[in-house]
């Protein structure tokens, strides 16, 4: 058997932000923290739809700021933020996306939406009916700026391979590959490694002379138990595993998506998650091995918060 890595992780249970405010590393003026980004240039807009450039909000706290100045009589303005993973495929986000729509009645005043999802990249959309609206739009982010940033997201990603390998356990969304000498042959199951399942991308098997086919998914094959911890793929109703002669070692390959994606209720413990700040603070401020029994003690503490949320496996 071997698990072998398809996809990393895109985006960590902790962010870079949250680690800096925990480690209390923040540079020195409030200046420094923001940066603001320009979606929709200021001006007059005609009727139309507009769409804001692209802004990265990944590790900071983001802002979105409608500024209106005027509404031409009739005109109005309606906001949404749009949100997305790559940069590339935007979907409006649903938790509290919208803004208030403007009118002649209520612009010239500054309205703002906190975007609190967890994809990369947000962007605004702007409706504009009716007549002529002059507004501007702009990402404010929380952005404090370290020369040891990356030395920090080094961290990040230690400490949550460190609470996997201990829990047995995806923290985020990656996708991986099982691989098998072949089926089993007395189980209608095969469990995956990594809770929480998310999805299945595929199960292939390949013969004795190297040709590989793909398992139907469904009734007429395998079914999904992402309730169970681990997930499994089992065999529908009246259905066998492909009979064939395997290939001699690692015939069976299924490839998975596992880990949490950050989304309430979709979340990691916090316990987990405390355990993951405890050791970014402790690596950060111990670059160099510190003495045994501190290291000893330092270690049951962090294992104690993961303990309530481990897999345990055979």
């Amino acid at each position: 058997m071997a698990l072998n890595l398809v996809t990393g992780v895109i985006t960590e249970p902790v962010s870079l932000l949250e680690a800096k405010e925990h480690i209390k590393l923040d540079s020195t003026s409030f200046v420094d923290n923001i940066e603001t980004v320009t979606s929709i240039s200021g001006g007059y807009h005609a009727t139309a739809i507009y769409t804001g450039a692209s802004t990265d909000v990944s590790g900071t706290n983001a802002v979105m700021l409608l500024a209106s100045f005027s509404n031409s009589a009739g005109g109005t303005v309606d906001l949404d933020i749009y949100e997305s993973d790559d940069d590339a495929v935007f979907t409006l986000w649903t938790a509290g996306s919208t803004f208030a729509q403007v009118t002649t009645a209520n612009d010239t005043a500054n309205y703002e939406v906190a975007y609190t999802g967890s994809k990369q990249y947000i962007r605004a959309y702007a409706t504009i009916t009716g007549a002529e609206c002059n507004f501007a739009v702009m990402v404010v982010k929380g952005t404090p700026a370290s020369s040891e940033d990356d030395y920090i997201e080094g961290l990040i990603t230690t400490a949550r391979e460190y609470c996997e390998d201990y829990q047995h356990r995806a923290l985020a969304t990656q996708t991986w590959e099982l691989v098998l000498d072949k089926f089993p042959a007395n189980k209608d199951y095969i469990e995956l490694p990594l809770p929480p399942l998310k999805s299945v991308t595929s199960v292939k098997y390949i013969d004795y002379a190297g040709v590989s086919a793909t398992m139907t998914a469904g009734l007429s094959g395998y079914l999904v138990n992402t309730d169970n911890e681990p997930g499994q793929v089992r065999l529908a109703y009246c259905i066998n595993w492909p009979t064939f002669t395997e290939y001699p070692f690692g015939a069976v390959h299924i490839q998975f998506v596992a880990g949490f994606t950050g989304i309430a209720p979709d979340v990691i413990a916090y316990k987990t998650k405390q355990a993951m700040y405890m050791l970014i603070s402790y690596m950060y401020e111990n670059r160099l091995p510190s003495a045994k029994d501190i290291d000893q003690e330092f270690k049951r503490s962090v294992e104690s918060l993961l303990d309530g949320n481990i897999i345990y496996t055979l």
